[in-house]
């Protein structure tokens, strides 16, 4: 697979996005294009390469609804017929009504098939927090994007200390403010490259989102959901976010009862029998199945719109 990385220059006079990069990208046309987070790719770089490239159709796959605005040129000048989709079904309303705009879902995650499948307790250990260890900012308001100190709070408390973790994710372990007492319990790796990323999930018996904030819930779909179709590992889940994620159901997590904090539910994850744990396992991988299959209806009708431009012989002009 080709790799290519560049960066627009944006600055007053910088030559068009499109002619900076299309000396890199030298073939075309193109059947489909698909820009991942176009919300965050503010000097326009997957449109200029749609362009240069002379794709026939474009896909646009939203990660977080909270970044757009409702003028975005992004989506109203595209050089190609248009699709716009978000990983989740809140995400989608979340940006249809930002945009207004027809935006659809495709659940994308790719399956890791372990060498050794674990298939009882015995290869399972502990629980895994994902995802980047950083702070956030807003007006008035800052914090991590999760709520470690909570976590670590909750694994000092009586009757805890059978509770270890796992954090993955890029950062430094010093950030993650672990108390001396819990110390030993607390492994920590920085960017762990995959496989073996996944590898650290798949043998533990739940992810622990421990959100930092409540986008999370409303504008945006964690990593750790996608980790968690994944992996097929279950996430220790709430209420609150069930309904937020309306693809998963009790069958694919361990419900966090109410008044329960993570480490009571995470104890009680450790008393299930392999067959309760395996079969929510079993459970993910059927859905993660079921949402390939309805994302991938949606990637074909995307090819099928430029399968109608072939056939007319509109090739998209490069700019």
């Amino acid at each position: 697979m080709e790799q290519h990385y560049f960066q627009v220059d944006t600055t007053p006079g910088a030559p068009a996005p499109a002619d900076q990069i299309r000396g890199e990208l030298t073939w075309g046309p193109i059947d489909l294009l698909v820009c991942v987070s176009p919300e965050l790719d503010s000097r326009r770089g997957c449109m200029a390469a749609a362009s240069v490239l002379r794709a026939r159709t474009i896909v646009a796959v939203v990660y977080r609804a909270d970044m757009l605005n409702r003028g975005a040129r992004y989506f109203r000048s595209p050089p190609a017929p248009l699709t716009l989709v978000a990983l989740s079904p809140r995400v989608s309303l979340a940006v249809s009504k930002r945009l207004r705009m027809p935006v659809g879902v495709a659940t994308l995650a790719a399956p890791f098939e372990p060498a050794q499948p674990c298939t009882s307790r015995a290869c399972l250990q502990g629980f895994t927090v994902q995802g980047l260890v950083r702070k956030w900012a807003t007006k008035g308001s800052s914090g991590m994007a999760h709520n470690f100190t909570g976590l670590w709070a909750q694994l000092q408390r009586p009757g805890a200390e059978r509770l270890s973790v796992t954090v993955l994710g890029w950062g430094s372990r010093a950030d993650l403010g672990i108390p001396a007492n819990v110390e030993s319990r607390v492994t920590f790796h920085c960017g762990l490259a995959y496989p073996a990323f996944w590898h650290k999930i798949y043998n533990s018996y739940a992810l622990v989102p421990a959100f930092g904030n409540s986008q999370y819930l409303t504008t945006r779909l964690s990593s750790t959901v996608l980790a968690s179709l994944t992996t097929c590992v279950p996430i220790i889940a709430t209420r609150e976010f069930l309904d937020a994620h309306s693809f998963l159901s009790e069958d694919h997590v361990f419900l966090q009862l109410p008044g329960e904090e993570e480490a009571d539910a995470m104890l009680r994850v450790l008393g299930l029998d392999d067959a309760t744990i395996f079969g929510k396992r079993r459970a993910l991988c059927a859905l993660r199945q079921r949402l390939g299959q309805q994302a991938a209806a949606v990637l074909r009708g995307a090819v099928s719109v430029a399968e109608v431009q072939a056939a007319r012989g509109q090739l998209v002009p490069s700019a």
